[in-house]
């Protein structure tokens, strides 16, 4: 499975898209469908290359990234589903857990894709 970083880093980017979407609409992504880091792309690509990059740092610091990711969209999404609307949306923004945690991740794609493009 190749890895189209770009693509990984604007599917990424969706998640923000689709958990703004269930807030406004209602009909919120199930946490428990969100929390684990393997089922995404990125997470499937990650699994497939771990035996041949696992002692890569960068790659390390993905998959870390990653599963972070993962578990704070996890809990970002259980915790909007109980507050007004415009305090869960206020939950994606800047400075908060989710946005550090999808920065983060976003900027460990970009790291290996430099150490390994």
């Amino acid at each position: 499975m190749q890895l189209d970083f770009d693509a990984m880093i604007t599917a990424h980017r969706k998640w923000k898209d689709r958990i703004r979407e269930g807030i406004v609409t209602g009909r919120m992504v199930d946490w428990q469908t969100v929390a684990p880091d393997d089922r995404c792309d990125l997470g499937k690509w990650i699994r497939a290359h771990q035996a041949v990059l696992g002692a890569n740092p960068e790659f390390q610091f993905l998959m870390e990234q990653h599963r972070r990711f993962h578990l704070v969209a996890a809990d970002t999404i259980k915790a909007a589903a109980g507050l007004p609307q415009d305090k869960a949306l206020a939950m994606l923004e800047i400075g908060t857990p989710y946005n550090t945690a999808s920065a983060a991740c976003v900027s460990a794609i970009v790291a290996l894709r430099r150490k390994v493009a």
